[in-house]
C-alpha cells in the first residue's frame, strides 16, 4: 500500500493509502471523528474517483477509531453518489462498533462489514 495523504482535524486524523493499481482506498481513521474529518474524507474519495474513471473499492478501518461522531452516517451517505465505487468495506473487529453499523444501516450500509484482521488483509491483497 502506498500512503496518499493524511488528512486531520483537531482530535483525530485519517490515514489514506492505494495499492499499485489504485483499484483500493484504504481509509484509516484514527482518534475522534467527527463530521469535519468525514466532509475531508469524501472529498478525498470524489477526487481520488475523478482522477479514476475506473472501478475501485473503499475500504475503512475503524481498529483506529476512539470515539465517532453519531452524525457520521448521514454525511456517508453521500458514498452513494460515486459511479465507479464498486463495494464500500468495513473492517470493524469491534462488536460495538458491528452493532453501531447495523443500526445505523437504514442511512448508510456498507456492502460488507469484515470481523477479523485476515480477511481485511485479504482484501488488502486483491
Amino acid at each position: 500500500m502506498q500512503k496518499l495523504e493524511t488528512l486531520t482535524s483537531n482530535f483525530g486524523y485519517i490515514e489514506v493509502f492505494t495499492n499499485l493499481e489504485r483499484t483500493i482506498l484504504y481509509i484509516i481513521p484514527h482518534g475522534y471523528i467527527g463530521p469535519k474529518l468525514v466532509k475531508k474524507d469524501l472529498a478525498f474519495a470524489f477526487a481520488f474517483e475523478e482522477k479514476q474513471q475506473n472501478s475501485w473499492t473503499y475500504i475503512v478501518d475503524t481498529s483506529k477509531v476512539k470515539v465517532a461522531n453519531p452524525l457520521n452516517p448521514f454525511y456517508l451517505r453521500k458514498l452513494q453518489e460515486l459511479k465507479f465505487m464498486q463495494e464500500y468495506i468495513v473492517y470493524a473487529p469491534s462488536l460495538f462498533v458491528r452493532v453501531m453499523l447495523q443500526l445505523s444501516s437504514w442511512i448508510s450500509r456498507p456492502d460488507r462489514v469484515l470481523k477479523t484482521e485476515e480477511s481485511l488483509l485479504s482484501e488488502l491483497g486483491k
